[in-house]
């Protein structure tokens, strides 16, 4: 007759583990938890911080394409204009707009709105503002 009995490795074994009382899960339990709550509060502010980089990204790109404009278009020809964009019509801006004579140095429309000002005088300076 056969016996049923595990092999002696497992008998050892069975014998010297010992069972975690209720209050040690409870202890494991209420560290994960713990631990579980500081990643996911570490983790949320990521996206916000990717935003506002992002944000500040395309700020520079307008900007730039604004320069490349007044370097190139207007300080070349006498009969190139920047017109202003009125903050009641912040807009995005696309590379065909009308009122945006710069977004030809633009890939594709941006992300934001955005509308500016113009200033005269001896140089021509622009301030350019993000709607939020």
């Amino acid at each position: 007759m056969k016996s049923h009995h595990p092999p002696r490795s497992l008998r050892v074994l069975a014998g010297t583990e010992q069972a975690l009382t209720l209050l040690e899960l409870v202890v494991v339990l209420a560290i994960m938890t713990i631990l579980t709550a500081l990643v996911t509060l570490a983790v949320r502010g990521i996206p916000d911080v990717a935003r506002q980089r992002a944000r500040a990204t395309e700020y520079e790109i307008v900007l730039r394409a604004m320069d490349a404009y007044i370097a190139k278009d207007i300080s070349t020809d006498p009969t190139a204009t920047l017109s202003e964009r009125a903050e009641a019509d912040a807009a995005q801006i696309s590379p065909g707009d009308g009122d945006a004579e710069f977004a030809k140095y633009l890939r594709s429309t941006t992300k934001y709105a955005y509308w500016w000002q113009v200033h005269g005088g001896g140089a021509l300076t622009v301030t350019l503002h993000q709607v939020e």
